[in-house]
């Protein structure tokens, strides 16, 4: 019975030592409190308390758990291993990938590289294979001089970038992307200008049969390169008359020394910012794309070590369907989201991605026919209002312009011109375009008129005004000086003009107002309206100390919060203590018990 008993105890020991061990939990919670898993591994290391606490609460489900936990840890960690299962790393890849929205990027000119670890491609599948030019996409331009200028082939262009990121696109939407050895490299797509035919204007349609009047085709190629090699490529480049590259995932910035341009710096475009290049980095860390038939020219061929990923052997797939120019601007729509596509679209003008070093704001000068009177005019640049002024003899000059190019519209939805700092386009000593016809509609505001404002030269006139000088006549004031002043010079400075020297008896009677100021109170309130406004600061004050009673009744709160999240703590090691206690009584006793029983069993033998 007393065995029957004993284990009663103990069993309703054992619940109240889980309820204890429930409350741990919401104790850790808290911050600073001690985990409830470790007290538990604590409790269980005692001899006989932890030998109650596994008789009621071990089932073995514990450790079939741990087993099964380890054994799938252990099938995860061999699924990841690219080794093992090749296609189940690249899905896990793949699915951490993500499209690069534009403002992701920190600088302009990044906007539409290719980023590692972007998703490609990201468009819709079903798109037409197609552009709509939102703006002008500007290449060939007039002369003054009734030639042509090719500025693609000089320099950066909105149409250039266009078709530099639409190649990057290209490759990166490709399955020979996706090889280990390309995936995770920078990649930087460069097109050259001179094969650029002429400006697309706003609105015209690119598809099969109309892209080949504003753009050549040509095979591409992805080569592997150093960012020495990348650096010598962009030299050569810059160094060749009308050899300029249209580029897209990385700016250069170059000097003229005798005539010729030297490259000085190269960065590679990053969702963290530019990367400069190493010069003298001679690894193999770049994927270029370029046109194949540009591979011969910078040494990227077979022959000097280079392998074509796009036209190589291995590749059967892009040998039947090679990429091309002409199909990677077709198919941005498909390779490209959305978003990235409109901004793509909506470039009026460069991005910097190529400058000279030190390139500064400038100002545009056009010669107009005239029409229109000297003034000021509100016209657009890339599509915003700016200030243009026009002089007399009809040049028209817009400052304050970032280096680069832009296009400038005299009105909103006008025919657009082309400026620029690095062709010297536009520029005040530099290729001027043709005569410019002024719109119908191109309003100035004469900047004569506002010259009448100087008419406010009879501010001179005002110079009678030391006529006044008889006011010091009411010099005898100081004796009102005593005293506000302010009544004083109400009336007794008028009646001081005329008479000069009978005037001054007559302070008597202003002596008389004086001590009225000083001892009649109403006097007082009525000519100084000054009291009134010490009622008001006086407001002032009183809203100060509500402000002062909030924080002081936040403050107690985050005290209460802490005190109730530690009362579990307390509560759970209370009980542990008390049913360890009780625990050892019961034991203690039991003991005591059996030795007793032996004594007795002892004594009745003898």
């Amino acid at each position: 019975m007393k065995q029957t008993l004993a284990r009663m105890l103990s069993l309703c020991l054992a619940c109240c030592l889980l309820a204890g061990m429930a409350a741990l939990p919401a104790a850790a919670a808290t911050p600073g409190v001690q985990p409830a898993g470790t007290v538990m591994d604590t409790l269980l290391d005692v001899p006989i308390l932890g030998d109650l606490l596994r008789l009621f609460t071990d089932d073995g489900t514990d450790a079939a758990q741990g087993a099964t936990d380890e054994e799938a840890g252990r099938d995860t960690d061999e699924n990841a291993d690219p080794a093992t299962d090749e296609s189940a790393g690249r899905a896990t890849d793949e699915s951490a990938r993500r499209v690069i929205a534009p403002e992701q990027w920190p600088e302009s000119w990044m906007v539409g590289a290719v980023a590692a670890g972007g998703r490609y491609p990201a468009g819709t599948p079903e798109s037409a294979r197609s552009l709509t030019a939102a703006v002008t996409l500007w290449s060939a331009v007039p002369l003054a001089d009734g030639g042509s200028l090719n500025a693609a082939a000089q320099e950066e262009t909105n149409f250039g970038s266009l078709a530099a990121d639409a190649v990057g696109y290209a490759v990166a939407s490709h399955s020979v992307w996706r090889q280990p050895e390309l995936a995770d490299l920078p990649l930087v797509a460069a097109v050259d200008g001179a094969r650029f035919v002429q400006t697309v204007p706003a609105g015209a349609v690119l598809d099969e049969a109309t892209l080949g009047d504003y753009l050549q085709d040509a095979r591409l190629a992805l080569v592997v390169v150093s960012p020495r090699k990348l650096c010598q490529v962009l030299g050569t480049a810059l160094q060749e008359e009308d050899g300029w590259l249209q580029l897209s995932g990385l700016s250069l910035r170059y000097r003229m020394e005798n005539g010729t341009a030297v490259l000085t710096e190269v960065c590679l475009a990053g969702l963290d910012g530019a990367q400069p290049v190493d010069p003298d980095d001679t690894e193999p860390r770049i994927a270029l794309a370029l046109p194949a038939d540009l591979l011969e020219r910078f040494g990227l061929t077979e022959a000097d070590g280079y392998q074509d990923y796009l036209g190589g052997a291995g590749t059967s797939r892009a040998a039947a369907q090679p990429l091309t120019l002409h199909g990677a601007l077709l198919d941005l729509p498909r390779n490209c989201d959305g978003e990235t596509l409109a901004a793509l679209l909506g470039r009026t003008g460069s991005t910097g991605r190529g400058l000279p070093e030190g390139a500064a704001a400038w100002s545009a000068r056009l010669l107009t026919d005239g029409t229109a009177a000297a003034g000021t005019a509100t016209v657009y640049v890339d599509g915003a209002a700016a200030q243009a002024v026009l002089a007399e003899d009809g040049w028209l000059t817009v400052d304050g312009l970032t280096p680069g190019s832009h296009t400038l519209q005299l009105v909103q939805g006008g025919p657009a011109l082309y400026l620029s700092s690095v062709t010297e386009y536009g520029t005040a000593d530099g290729r001027q375009l043709p005569v410019v016809a002024l719109p119908e509609d191109f309003a100035t505001v004469p900047a004569a008129t506002p010259t009448p404002v100087p008419t406010a030269t009879p501010a001179p006139s005002a110079t009678p005004a030391p006529t006044a000088t008889p006011v010091p006549t009411a010099t005898p004031a100081p004796a009102s000086s005593q005293t506000v002043t302010v009544t004083a010079t109400a009336t007794p400075a008028p009646t001081a003009t005329p008479v000069p020297v009978v005037v001054q008896p007559t302070a008597a009677p202003s002596a008389t107002r004086r001590p009225s100021n000083v001892e009649d109170p109403l006097a007082g309130t009525i000519i100084g309206v000054t009291p009134a406004p010490t009622l008001e600061p006086t407001a002032t004050p009183s809203p100060t100390p509500a402000p002062t009673a909030t924080p002081e009744a936040s403050e107690p709160e985050p005290p209460a919060e802490q005190a109730s999240g530690m009362l579990p703590l307390y509560i759970g090691i209370g009980v542990l203590v008390v049913c360890g206690i009780v625990v050892a009584v019961v034991v203690i006793r039991r003991r005591m018990e059996e030795n007793g029983g032996k004594n007795n069993r002892y004594r009745r033998k003898n």
